[in-house]
């Protein structure tokens, strides 16, 4: 098995030689291969970002949900203890510590997608301007790309407006 393995990184060893030699010998295709490389480090750092949105999106509609929740587990643990069922409200309580403790993690959640989207961003501008980026090739295809960037940038307006009517109801209670 060893030999085997020896013999795979030997041929790895000699095509890496051979394909910098090429390179070397050929400047024009190296940054070809350099830019290339490039745009393909861009796309996959926008598709990362892109799901980073995402995903922070959904948390932003799961904390708005444990809202609503959490404040209705309140009025029912203090229905519940001005009716005198203490089991009740003590149980009613605990439901709405768990609840509690979903939004903490949410929200720890959503600060470090914010951490990640934020190196994410800086590493993209810091990157050379690709020369050939993606263009969308037909006023159908710009139409689509405006429509999406809008819907999106619509959908994170509601999401963020949402939640700062919440911290607002939360520091009212």
């Amino acid at each position: 098995m060893e030999s085997t393995n020896s013999w795979w990184q030997e041929i790895e060893r000699e095509l890496e030689r051979q394909f910098d030699n090429f390179l070397e010998d050929h400047p024009n295709q190296k940054d070809l291969f350099e830019k290339g490389e490039a745009n393909e480090k861009l796309q996959r750092l926008q598709i990362r970002l892109a799901s980073i949105n995402k995903q922070a999106d959904l948390l932003r509609q799961r904390l708005c949900d444990l809202s609503a929740e959490i404040k209705q587990w309140r009025q029912r643990v203090q229905r519940a203890q001005q009716a005198g069922a203490n089991q009740l409200a003590s149980q009613a309580e605990a439901h709405l510590s768990k609840l509690m403790g979903q939004g903490r993690d949410c929200w720890q959640a959503l600060a470090e997608l914010g951490v990640e989207d934020q190196q994410l961003r800086q590493e993209i501008q810091q990157m050379p301007a690709p020369n050939n980026p993606k263009k969308p090739t037909s006023p159908v295809d710009l139409e689509k790309d405006s429509v999406i960037d809008l819907e999106t940038a619509w959908n994170n307006f509601e999401a963020n407006q949402a939640l700062e009517d919440l911290k607002q109801k939360q520091k009212q209670q």
